[in-house]
């Protein structure tokens, strides 16, 4: 293959796991669990700290499960990503508000690692 070929490759995959991350994120903030189901790996790794990881698809779904049932608002805005040819770094804004509480906003950062199209791991950090 020549290097433009594979140059163009490479910018077509990348806007590919671009648009995969929008999509999820998209996804997540309309609350349905099952359907984040396409985006992600049955092998998923999801961490959140050094301390805290949540391993397979049903355990990940049944944590934004409780997540979504614990805020009365939880939404993400993508700020900006960056992407290589395997992982989609993303700067988000995250809105989240408990019952009867205002609605307070952190930082977010995240990381998603992919094998073909779904994600195989996930880390996500507050500030």
């Amino acid at each position: 293959m020549s290097t433009s070929y594979d140059a163009v490759a490479s910018g077509i995959r990348r806007l590919e796991l671009e648009l995969v991350v929008r999509d999820l994120i998209t996804v997540l903030n309309e609350g349905c669990v099952r359907d984040l189901v396409p985006f992600l790996d049955e092998a998923l790794i999801y961490r959140a700290s050094a301390s805290h990881t949540v391993k397979g698809l049903r355990a990940v779904l049944a944590m934004i499960a409780d997540i979504n049932s614990t805020f009365v608002v939880r939404h993400t805005t993508v700020d900006w990503l960056a992407v290589d040819d395997s992982t989609v770094l993303a700067q988000q804004t995250i809105a989240l508000a408990l019952r009867g509480s205002p609605t307070q906003t952190v930082l977010g950062f995240a990381s998603y690692r992919f094998r073909g199209l779904q994600v195989v791991e996930w880390t996500q950090t507050h500030s």
